[in-house]
């Protein structure tokens, strides 16, 4: 008679499917705090208070005409603010909606142009599409192509 012995050999955890998981919850961890770290400059610009006032006064190209100048406080605002919400929102100076103001560093503000607008600081041309900074005591026009109206503004600490 021929006799079957079975042995009990211990069945050892599969170290691969153990560590699995450990390892996808260290690569989502990691990825978690990169994605934090890249998102903090972003949000400390969107807190940041905007320096300073801006002196806005609107010119009638036809009559050579200036609207009494207004005086924007820029230092109520976080982030970035459009002129055409410091010209509050007229409905014939929208194209200005495109036109973006942000803090830049120092005291200085970085203006972003999207818009079909020309713009000129000291007589030249300025190309602000990819962003372009003003100065304390900066003077910039704004020529408007929808209305034939200009917009002068100048950036004060």
């Amino acid at each position: 008679e021929s006799q079957t012995v079975v042995l009990n050999v211990e069945e050892k955890p599969d170290l691969i499917a153990w560590t699995k998981p450990l390892l996808f919850s260290a690569i989502g961890l990691l990825l978690l705090v990169i994605g934090i770290i890249a998102a903090l400059p972003a949000i400390k610009r969107a807190n940041k208070i905007l320096p300073g006032q801006m002196m806005l006064e609107i010119k009638d190209e036809n009559t050579g005409k200036l609207d009494p100048p207004q005086y924007k406080r820029l230092d109520l605002h976080k982030g970035r603010i459009t002129l055409h919400q410091l010209l509050q929102l007229l409905p014939e100076y929208k194209e200005t909606e495109k036109i973006l103001f942000a803090a830049g560093k120092g005291d200085k503000l970085v203006m972003k142009n999207n818009a079909s607008c020309t713009i000129q600081k000291s007589g030249r041309m300025i190309d602000a599409s990819k962003g372009y900074e003003i100065k304390a005591n900066d003077r910039i026009i704004i020529t408007l192509t929808n209305t034939s109206k200009s917009i002068i503004l100048e950036y004060y600490i």
